[in-house]
């Protein structure tokens, strides 16, 4: 237990004589309870094993086993990749004092269900003898509302470029059944991975952070990488933009430590989990699982937990809900694709470079966790039917919906033709992922170039001999200039998950020519005719400023990048065809079957170039087909409403246009400010129907129409204001400077 005498001061607890050979104490704090031990300096075991018992015990075989540790996670192994020399620093009941381990300790830790008073016994593994030495009573409590779970700063540091950041631990709650869970906390992993300690690092921006909420983007690492080389800041992570000049990177670790015959080693559980049955103990040689085994999402409820974590009162951060995006490079693209498809709604957009849709690498050796492809094991995630969702639909597709929502975050994924690793290399099997993704509508952008798979290669070409020559591996995307569309400052400066977006889709830059262009080839690097880079969607743009949300009227301005200072982002053709899908919306969500109009007008003369109507589709979904968008800055405005009755459900709020409703469709077209009746003159029979709306009389002419002031789109109200502004209209006053005059 956490003994008075040992909490009277700081000093005392920071130095607890050592009573035994393991010297185990454990206290509770922060919602859990903290075990402490000394190692053994002279015969340190695999693992040392936990357990739990409400009477003192003599023998662990008493004892209910709680957790084993692995060494790499009792002395907290993955902090060390930023610091060599750092240890785990735990919180303690005093407010404020917090306990660094000795070198010499190992520490776990125990989530409570109940409150309760139990013993804990800390007993190398092959051994059962419990002693005072070694063991250590605790009485706990139990309240998620007011004493949660929490994350933990371990350090303060910078990056190569300056970044100061802030390195954190949350301990797992390892559970049998991965259902049982507290409400403030997941159960983050089987039973054996019960205590085990997961890093993440939040870095901040060179100047001080926004008083007001601010951004934040998640930063996943690959299969073979770690958290630590995907901090802002590093060189070696250019290409990725990263920085972020007002929010903060939250940058998470996947992997977790096992045994494979006879060692310790670092494996990827995809950004997803592993399978409840997973054995990270065993000396074995290692198999596959049973087909009968479930993949559970382990580590996407870490994530989720460490987003909600940071938005909630005891992180110190104040982060904007709305603007949290994702980027992630191989396995943490494959997870940015599946973590932004289990919770859409949290994330506002997401980059996915070198996603690794092939799963050639699980065919090599036995895959513990997630099973081989053939046998394409349930997960825990259930589809719209209740079915489960399988592996390969949660981490090698990009368009399976792994959530109830209908839409996802806008995602541009980057692919490279030239890639070198067999996972994410381009294939007959990419390029249908990547055709299937475009089919699905979701507007998803997709862009390819001859980079390969390591970052810090895609803007020098290595000269290494490849399948067929010559082999240019820069990708076109990163040099000689640099898209700023992948950055994760553009992606929060565009997107708020709150708020709807046209989804591009079938994007078409060349409509002479048969098929889809541009055309990247059949998923054969060494193809004839094809186009080496390119993209499906990234040059399509539109002005977030311009969106119309309503019940009965969606309106968006929508071009071809061409102004931008990026010259890389700017569209090489004048136009494309494309559909376009309402993704996100807010209030526009028409039910299934019901018929909507809609007009792509030109923004500077509201001429109408199309007009058309569709049903809407399943979950209130609108497509609109076979659109053409221009490269700015000729500019479309997209407007689709529900049929209208009359002229007042067409109102567009603009003085400058006259609202008709004609054949249930809606038109607004230019006018002269003042031109009430819409004749193409200011004459005394405007000025007779501004009167007659003043008297309340909307027969010649309907009330968004005379409603003339103020600019620009009325108050809803006839008044002697209204009269006044028809009478500078017949007086050739401008009043509003409506394009069309007078």
């Amino acid at each position: 237990m956490w003994r008075a005498g040992l909490i009277a001061t700081a000093v005392s607890l920071l130095t607890v004589a050592s009573v035994a050979q393991t010297n185990v104490r454990g206290w509770y704090a922060k919602g859990q309870v903290w075990i402490v031990w000394e190692v053994d300096p002279l015969v340190e075991p695999i693992t040392y094993n936990i357990y739990a018992s409400p009477q003192i015990e003599t023998d662990a075989a008493q004892m209910t086993l709680i957790g084993r540790l692995l060494k790499q996670d009792w002395e907290g192994q993955r902090l060390r990749n930023l610091d060599a020399g750092v240890t785990l620093k735990l919180p303690t009941p005093m407010a404020g004092v917090f306990y660094q381990l000795l070198p010499t300790e190992g520490a776990f830790v125990f989530t409570p269900h109940s409150a309760a008073t139990r013993y804990f016994a800390v007993v190398k593994n092959g051994e059962t003898l419990v002693t005072n030495a070694n063991r250590d009573q605790v009485t706990f409590g139990y309240d998620p509302v007011n004493d949660p779970v929490q994350a933990h700063a371990q350090f303060d540091g910078a990056t190569e470029g300056g970044y100061p950041y802030t390195a954190y631990v949350v301990w797992t709650d390892g559970r049998l059944d991965p259902d049982n869970a507290r409400p403030d906390f997941p159960v983050g992993g089987n039973e054996h991975r019960n205590g085990v300690p997961h890093v993440f690092v939040i870095t901040r921006p060179l100047t001080p952070l926004p008083s007001t909420p601010y951004p934040a983007v998640f930063a996943l690492h690959g299969g073979e990488g770690a958290y630590h080389n995907f901090l802002p800041g590093r060189p070696e992570r250019a290409n990725l933009d990263l920085e972020l000049a007002d929010g903060v990177v939250i940058t998470p670790n996947d992997n977790l430590y096992l045994r494979w015959e006879g060692q310790t080693i670092n494996q990827s559980t995809r950004w997803f989990g592993y399978v409840s049955t997973l054995d990270p103990f065993t000396d074995a040689v290692r198999t596959d699982p049973a087909p009968t085994d479930v993949v559970i999402s382990y580590t996407a409820r870490r994530i989720e937990w460490i987003l909600d974590w940071v938005l909630g009162p005891n992180s110190g951060y104040n982060v904007d809900p709305a603007r949290v995006a994702m980027i992630g490079h191989s396995a943490g693209a494959g997870g940015t694709s599946s973590l932004s498809r289990q919770f859409p709604e949290r994330l506002c957009a997401a980059v996915a470079h070198c996603p690794v849709f092939n799963g050639l690498e699980d065919v090599i050796l036995p895959n513990p966790l997630h099973g081989q492809p053939s046998q394409n094991l349930a997960t825990n995630l259930m589809d719209a039917d209740g079915q489960p969702i399988d592996i390969q639909d949660v981490s090698r597709t990009a368009h399976t919906r792994l959530a109830t929502q209908r839409d996802f975050c806008f995602t541009h994924y980057y692919t490279g033709i030239r890639d070198d690793n067999a996972a994410a290399a381009w294939t007959p099997v990419q390029r249908a992922r990547f055709d299937d993704l475009n089919a699905s509508g979701m507007g998803a952008a997709i862009s390819w170039d001859e980079r390969e798979h390591g970052i810090e290669k895609w803007d020098a070409d290595s000269m290494a001999p490849g399948p067929c020559m010559p082999w240019p591996d820069i990708g076109q995307w990163i040099s000689p200039v640099r898209t700023e569309r992948h950055s994760a400052q553009y992606l929060i400066d565009t997107h708020r998950n709150d708020r709807s977006y046209p989804g591009f889709f079938n994007v078409d830059e060349d409509s002479l020519t048969p098929g889809r262009q541009p055309d990247p080839g059949p998923g054969d690097p060494c193809a004839a005719g094809m186009a080496v880079w390119g993209t499906w969607g990234g040059y399509c743009d539109w002005d977030t400023a311009s969106i119309v949300d309503q019940s009965d009227r969606w309106e968006c301005t929508i071009f071809l990048r061409g102004l931008s200072a990026v010259s890389i982002d700017n569209a090489p053709v004048e136009s494309v065809t494309t559909d376009v899908s309402l993704r996100r919306t807010q209030q526009f969500n028409p039910s299934e079957g019901s018929t909507v109009t809609w007009r792509l007008e030109d923004v500077d003369t509201n001429a109408i170039l199309q007009s058309g109507a569709v049903d809407a589709g399943d979950e209130s979904l609108v497509i609109i087909p076979g659109l053409i968008i221009r490269r700015d800055p000729d500019r479309r405005r997209l407007i689709v409403s529900t049929p209208c009755v009359d002229h007042d459900d067409c109102n567009d709020d603009d003085v400058c246009t006259q609202d008709v409703c004609a054949t249930a469709s809606c038109d607004n077209p230019s006018r002269q400010f003042g031109d009430a009746n819409h004749d193409g003159s200011i004459d005394i029979f405007d000025i007779l129907c501004v009167l007659d709306g003043f008297a309340g009389v909307f027969s010649v002419c309907a009330l968004p129409n005379v409603d003339l002031t103020p600019c620009p789109g009325g108050d809803g109200i006839i008044d002697i204001f209204d009269i006044l502004a028809v009478l500078d209209g017949f007086s050739g006053v401008n009043t509003c400077n409506c394009p069309a005059g007078p």
